[in-house]
């Protein structure tokens, strides 16, 4: 199996390879030749790329839902504040914005940041979304005791996550072939 790569010269001390939102990346020290590197890791590259392929080949049947930024950003709002109830915690501030690689984050000072993207998921996957930021104000991390919480809303938060893996190629510029997204 063949394959693009970009390779990327940095001032580490280990070679790797890493996908990101489809793309094959290989991080070198100066001096280290890139091709070397794939070699190395050539049974792992083709295992990830087909995956992603039959991932992709999944997401062509997914339809967006359509809704407005306004009614978007009110489900999110209600989403997230029933997070927040039923974790007992409270939000700093919930800001909307593009994104290039994850659905939404939050930062160490409690604000919840969603990717305007996801404005086409199915309610079902923006709650999971809003309830996992929120579960990021008590666990930082994705550990043990942040799963257990979270598995208290969404037994089958494993089987969301592969969800929103293909919605990812649903609305990322960079499979569909748009210029800025939903």
């Amino acid at each position: 199996m063949e394959f693009e790569y970009k390779v990327f010269y940095r001032k580490v001390k280990y070679a790797r390879v890493e996908i990101r939102s489809g793309e094959l990346r290989v991080i070198v020290p100066f001096g280290v030749k890139a091709d070397a590197v794939v070699e190395r890791h050539r049974r792992w590259i083709e295992k990830k790329m087909r995956e992603i392929e039959r991932v992709k080949a999944e997401a062509e049947k997914l339809k967006p839902v359509e809704r407005t930024e306004a009614e978007f950003r009110r489900l999110m709002r209600d989403f997230i504040c029933e997070a927040e109830r039923a974790f007992g915690v409270k939000s700093k501030k919930v800001l909307f914005r593009k994104m290039k690689t994850r659905w939404a984050s939050c930062s160490s000072k409690g604000n919840i940041t969603v990717n305007r993207l996801a404005k086409v998921l199915p309610d079902h996957l923006l709650r999971y979304i809003a309830f996992h930021e929120v579960a990021h104000l008590i666990h930082k991390n994705h550990g043990k005791a942040f799963r257990d919480l979270l598995s208290r809303f969404f037994p089958d938060h494993r089987r969301i996550d592969l969800q929103l893996q293909r919605w990812w190629f649903v609305v990322s510029p960079k499979f569909y072939g748009g210029k800025d997204g939903y």
